[in-house]
């Protein structure tokens, strides 16, 4: 049998689906050997008949190759390509309208300047992330999460605040946005669920305090809007895993009981932010600002209201949206293109960006292999999170606050977050012919199979 396994394996380029390979091989050849002993042939010619029942191995071995062969998602790299393009069309309007004005757009001028630099850093990280295993997040899921959360929690002991709020988490020059470092905890918690499935009923409330901790640290800094994001974000990610027997528990009533208790836990945390007296008042007043809608409090979501209520469907209003609204190529880049641009180009951004994220939850939901199945469920979950809370505030649905648009508004961090993202698609379906449903990520694994 191994002289015949090792022909096969000559033909298999791909050498991480090998060990699945031969464990099928083995398993058909074992059954057959079983079924010919039965039929009343001698051990060795029960073996020998069942080696010349799989075929010639290097016909076999290269059935198999076509079979398990990685994959690049030409079309999504496409899609992301040409959304890369209207986001560098877009910014490098707004470089040359900074260039030409009477007014100062030096901040504007540099967050789009910056744009370039960021997609080209964005596109690296993404095809560096797409060559690495995705398996390795699940790996090192334990460290990885405990590191980041840490770092986070630390940091809003020690970093410096802007009225209150912390919004980068680094050294000196070294900072990254501290909404972006949190959000890269989405696959690492689908790989923490994807280790703690198939265990003890105890489970479940692990994967409950993981996802809590984030949540109460993003309340902690204080950001609301990051806080509402990671929870629905983590939520749907805990309530799939649920939904797919993952763990001890009766789905429906546990999935209606998440959703029930969590939301009551989230308003309380607001509440408690708003109302305890331990809380500073400058903290609380500027959170009760996210949800007024009074002319000084929320000006800038009422001033976006008045230039889109003048936006023509088609080109441009004539009006300079950028004079009265700050970071108007970042969190309201949405509002820009449909003042300069008009509503159908607003609305074909958004539908360009539901249709990556719709592609990359279905590509999810089909993986046999349910790592990449529960991993990339929660990264279309976190950008689909992001499209509707940055259209929302636009569109005034939402209380205004910090968000973004992936891939388009300029934040160096927010951007490489989008790319990195879509590396993990891209290497989920890479692997899709090479892992079967249980991919080994931990020792404990290892040892077991």
């Amino acid at each position: 049998m191994k002289e015949y396994l090792d022909k096969v394996a000559s033909q298999i380029r791909c050498k991480k689906a090998w060990p699945f390979i031969e464990n099928e091989i083995k398993m058909h050849i074992e059954d057959q050997i079983e079924d010919n002993k039965e039929a009343g042939m001698t051990e060795d010619e029960a073996i020998k008949a069942a080696i010349e029942d799989m075929g010639d191995p290097i016909e076999t071995g290269i059935k198999l190759d076509s079979v398990h062969r990685p994959e690049l998602a030409w079309k999504m790299v496409l899609l992301v390509g040409i959304i890369s393009a209207i986001g560098i069309l877009i910014h490098g309007l707004i470089c040359l309208q900074a260039g030409s004005e009477a007014w100062n757009t030096s901040q504007s001028l540099h967050n789009s300047a910056n744009y370039y630099v960021s997609i080209i850093i964005g596109s690296v990280v993404m095809f560096a992330v797409y060559k690495m295993d995705y398996t390795v997040i699940a790996e090192y899921a334990k460290p990885a999460g405990v590191f980041m959360l840490a770092v986070i929690l630390i940091s809003s002991f020690v970093s410096p605040r802007v009225n209150g709020f912390l919004y980068y988490v680094g050294i000196g020059s070294l900072r990254v946005a501290l909404s972006a470092f949190m959000m890269f905890y989405v696959p690492v918690f689908g790989g923490l669920l994807y280790q703690l499935r198939g265990g003890e009923k105890i489970n479940i409330v692990w994967a409950l305090l993981l996802l809590i901790i984030p949540v109460l640290i993003s309340m902690r800094i204080p950001n609301p809007m990051l806080a509402g994001i990671m929870y629905i974000t983590l939520l749907c990610e805990l309530s799939y895993a649920v939904s797919k027997s993952w763990f001890a528990v009766k789905k429906i009533p546990v999935n209606v009981g998440l959703w029930s208790v969590s939301f009551l836990a989230l308003s309380g945390s607001i509440c408690g932010i708003l109302f305890l007296p331990s809380v500073p008042e400058y903290q609380a007043a500027r959170i009760r600002a996210i949800f007024d809608h009074n002319q000084e409090s929320n000006y800038i979501g009422n001033t976006i209201r008045s230039y889109l209520s003048e936006a023509q469907m088609i080109g441009s209003s004539e009006k300079n949206i950028l004079n009265d609204i700050p970071d108007c190529n970042s969190d309201y880049i949405l509002a820009y293109v449909m003042n300069h641009f008009g509503i159908l180009a607003g609305i074909g951004i958004i539908a360009i960006l539901a249709i990556l994220i719709v592609w990359i939850i279905g590509i999810s939901i089909r993986q046999k292999n349910q790592l990449g199945n529960i991993m990339g469920f929660g990264c279309g979950m976190l950008l689909c999170m992001n499209l509707l809370m940055n259209a929302g505030i636009t569109l005034g649905l939402i209380p205004n606050t910090s968000s973004f648009m992936p891939f388009f508004s300029a934040g160096r961090s927010n951007i490489i977050l989008s790319y990195a993202i879509t590396g993990i698609i891209l290497s989920i379906y890479k692997y899709q012919n090479v892992y079967t449903a249980n991919v080994r990520v931990t020792k404990k694994d290892r040892e077991t199979a």
